[in-house]
């Protein structure tokens, strides 16, 4: 992190000082709280003034809270983590109420903030610019591929016209997502004494997630969530296909064994994006270095029993590919081991699956189909052409790439896309490298190289599970890492280090 940034930071270590930009954000979160629910009421007496006077409203709020972000970066991550674990919780009540454009808008309330607190500190940057010239401009290769990686995205939006509009909106937030969340991750200019506080934060919500699961999956049987209104959110957000059997919801069941078997799905209501978050979860428990003796044990203990209840295949992938890069350094014997086996294990499953009639061939069709389309299409077809959500919400007809994450983006974006998207994500595993290396040689660089080894495993194994799921990319399942990995970037060693 620049010094610049570090004395900026102290400037707000105490006093009033401090207080004004927390009251700041709170209240504005108090605000938009509020006006959440005037939002509800207003679309169910049909009142349009006062729903089109609330939404502005949220907007200006949310803008009082970005320009306060920089102040108080570590509140505003922790504002963040409990918006998006308990997003869909809070919504899936007011489904019943809301129209479903409504609750749309309301889930992407949490993309239009970070838009705004990226544009917040694209305004600070340029205010540093001009004040000390250009010769201090020394971005990281990861910024600029990121940004690249958007605009393609932004012209395949264009380029994809003759594809709905919902469709092809989807998609841009949908690829879109993980680098946006880096770059809110290089917006908070968090320093090294408040990273304890944000893994510690990360895990905590994690076993508070793990301990909810078991209460729910054990004692709220789905009748209880049909009433709460889970029908309707997912058919808000076009994804009723999962509510297809009724009561038996298809998503929240795993039919590997053979008969249909109930996954966790806790606060977050879909088991494979819970998995997922406690896959990293579990990672940063057991080697960040910021838990110790029971607390740590028991910490990953629950961690590990709501990433096995929830059946999330992508999140034992994550895990198992994490632990096998964060151990390879300094236990490389037992590193091999868990590499072994989970080959071995995978491989055994992967046949049985097949055998069984499971739906992994349809994950590797999907990246198959992707590639062989690119070939022939190397600009792709635009967005909207392919993947799961054309086939929800385009024209009646078989879309190549779905299921897989890069074989989606490989038709609609091309060989150069996915190209670009997938040199960002390996500049960014590589960055992280980089950054435990510089700080393993410090004295007071554990944390930073711990965390930076621990978020490179965790991203190594989100990328491989894009390959065979069109779940691994999302804002709250793996996007919290992304914007933690951001904010590792601030402290990449530079001359004059070059942060948003």
């Amino acid at each position: 992190m620049a010094k610049t940034e570090q004395d900026t930071d102290s400037l707000f270590d105490g006093g009033l000082s401090r207080l004004e930009p927390a009251a700041a954000i709170l209240l504005g979160f108090l605000v938009v709280a509020a006006l959440l629910a005037s939002i509800v009421l207003a679309d169910a007496t049909r009142d349009r003034t006062l729903l089109t006077l609330s939404f502005l409203l949220v907007l200006s709020a949310l803008v009082v809270i970005a320009w306060n972000a920089r102040r108080r970066p570590s509140l505003v991550f922790a504002v963040i983590l409990f918006w998006l674990l308990l997003q869909n919780i809070v919504l899936a009540p007011l489904s019943r109420l809301a129209e479903p454009s409504t609750i749309r808008l309301l889930i992407g309330t949490k993309e239009v903030f970070f838009l705004l607190l990226i544009s917040v500190s694209v305004l600070h940057f340029a205010a540093r610019l001009v004040k000390h010239g250009w010769g201090t401009f020394s971005p990281l290769w990861t910024d600029l591929v990121g940004l690249g990686f958007l605009a393609i995205l932004i012209i395949a939006f264009f380029r994809g016209q003759a594809n709905p509009f919902l469709t092809r909106t989807a998609y841009l937030r949908f690829f879109a997502i993980l680098p946006v969340c880096y770059f809110v991750g290089r917006s908070l200019p968090l320093d090294a004494r408040h990273l304890k506080a944000v893994f510690r934060l990360t895990v905590g919500a994690g076993v508070v997630l793990s301990l909810f699961g078991l209460a729910e999956l054990f004692l709220l049987r789905d009748p209880f969530w049909k009433k709460a209104g889970v029908i309707e959110f997912f058919a808000a957000k076009g994804t009723a296909v999962w509510t297809a059997a009724s009561v038996k919801f298809y998503n929240w069941y795993t039919w590997d064994f053979g008969f249909p078997l109930r996954r966790m799905i806790s606060l977050i209501l879909e088991p494979t994006t819970l998995a997922e978050f406690l896959a990293g979860t579990t990672l940063l428990a057991a080697f960040s270095g910021f838990f110790h003796g029971l607390k740590r044990k028991a910490a990953v203990f629950l961690l590990l029993i709501g990433l096995v209840l929830s059946f999330g295949k992508g999140g034992w992938v994550i895990f198992m590919v994490g632990a096998f890069i964060i151990l390879l350094k300094e236990h490389r014997t037992l590193a091999i081991i868990i590499g072994v086996l989970f080959l071995a294990f995978g491989t055994l499953f992967i046949i049985y699956n097949i055998q069984s009639g499971g739906n992994i061939p349809i994950h590797v069709r999907g990246f198959y189909e992707g590639a062989r389309y690119a070939v022939g299409h190397p600009l792709g077809s635009g967005l909207g052409s392919g993947g799961v959500f054309a086939a929800l919400f385009g024209p009646k007809q078989r879309f190549q790439g779905k299921e897989s994450t890069l074989g989606s983006m490989l038709v609609q974006t091309g060989l150069l896309g996915t190209i670009v998207y997938a040199a960002f994500f390996l500049l960014l595993i590589r960055q992280l490298f980089r950054i435990s290396a510089v700080y393993s040689a410090r004295t007071d660089g554990e944390p930073i190289y711990r965390s930076a080894r621990v978020l490179s495993g965790c991203l190594v194994g989100i990328f491989l599970v894009s390959f065979f799921s069109e779940s691994a990319v999302g804002v709250i399942g793996t996007g919290i890492y992304l914007i933690i990995a951001g904010i590792l970037h601030n402290f990449y060693p530079k001359k004059v280090a070059f942060s948003l």
